[in-house]
């Protein structure tokens, strides 16, 4: 990469484990003359990247954000998946919800309110919905506490039991995300150290 930086007449973009600002940053480090930085699965584990990357620092929210997040992205996938019209037409009440709950809650009534539903228990639900929301939550509890690691969560058998043993096992005021290099060999394919 930073050969092809150097010596190309082309832009050159990096790319690859990039998951927060230390490998940010060290990507830089390795080819400086990179025109871009993408990232991918980063963004999975860490859907606050850009906002870490901006404050050049951990992003923490509020857990009720989170869950709310977290729910906004299962009726995205389920809008997606049996009402694509819906979708395209939806407009979400707010520009940009970051780690406000409010506006998180806002956009995931709308959402509700959009596909004619009272709540996630009361949905009608394609079934690829919760397998999808259960492998985001999987990319994403890699940048939350040990204690989020929970595999029983993934066993869960609706979207409304998966949201209530998030709210459950979210129970404190806050959470920062941050990368967790342990768990690299997990989601990127590099070995495991033994």
């Amino acid at each position: 990469m930073a050969h092809a930086a150097q010596h190309g007449q082309f832009p050159v973009v990096g790319s690859g484990d990039v998951n927060d600002l230390a490998t940010y940053e060290t990507r830089l480090k390795t080819a400086p003359q990179l025109d871009a930085v993408i990232i991918g699965r980063g963004a999975l584990r860490n859907p606050w990247i850009f906002t870490e990357l901006r404050q050049r620092s951990a992003t923490t929210i509020p857990s009720r954000a989170l869950v709310a997040a977290l729910e906004c992205f299962i009726l995205l996938q389920n809008m997606q998946l049996l009402w694509p019209t819906k979708l395209m037409h939806f407009v979400a009440p707010v520009d940009y919800c970051g780690v406000d709950t409010d506006k998180w809650l806002q956009v995931r009534e709308a959402l509700l309110r959009a596909m004619d539903g009272r709540d996630l228990d009361h949905l009608t639900v394609h079934h690829h919905t919760l397998g999808r929301a259960k492998m985001m939550w999987n990319y994403l509890r890699s940048s939350l506490p040990e204690t989020y690691f929970d595999p029983t969560i993934l066993r869960t058998k609706s979207v409304g039991e998966l949201s209530q043993r998030w709210q459950a096992l979210l129970s404190t005021e806050t959470i920062t995300l941050q990368h967790q290099s342990k768990w690299d060999w997990l989601y990127s394919g590099a070995k495991r150290d033994v």
